[in-house]
């Protein structure tokens, strides 16, 4: 039985990586291994903001063809549809030795491995864990934020069509 779930949109599932680039481009390369690919837009929506360069993956497969040496982290699901996220930590270390792992899963038991672990519902503690910052997404200060419009009622006498 295949539980891989369906495409909103009705089209098959494929097996390629999806990049989708910060806004400034110069953030830390993060491979983010999700089946879900709502939860996964949203997670990688919320590192992209925080500056990071998400490239996701929805399998063990499109993981294993997306790692790279360049990589900043890795964040693991544990269940996806053709195996275990954690099948992937030979080749993450035969690939990217020195890469960091994150398992960010519902479903798991932190004592299988001495790997971190963060639940899908916090993504505050993944972007923490991943020690990521907002490069250039703060609010306005007094000395930068634009001067509030002014606008003048109109002077007696000239209504102006009204």
């Amino acid at each position: 039985m295949d539980d891989t779930p369906a495409d909103p949109s009705g089209a098959a599932a494929s097996d390629e990586v999806h990049e989708q680039p910060a806004a400034g481009g110069a953030g830390p390369v993060i491979l983010l291994v999700d089946d879900d690919p709502t939860l996964g837009q949203v997670v990688a929506a919320c590192l992209d903001f925080e500056g990071a360069q998400v490239v996701t993956a929805h399998s063990v497969a499109e993981a294993r063809a997306a790692l790279d040496p360049s990589l900043a982290h890795v964040v693991l699901d544990r269940r996806l549809p053709d195996g275990d996220g954690l099948d992937l930590l030979d080749d993450l270390r035969a690939t990217c030795p020195d890469v960091p792992v994150v398992v960010f899963t519902a479903y798991d038991d932190p004592s299988e491995t001495d790997l971190p672990h963060v639940p899908k519902s916090d993504i505050a503690a993944l972007v923490d864990l991943l020690g990521l910052e907002p490069a250039s997404h703060e609010p306005p200060t007094a000395s930068t934020a634009p001067a509030p419009a002014v606008v003048l009622p109109p002077a007696a006498g000239d209504l102006g069509g009204l």
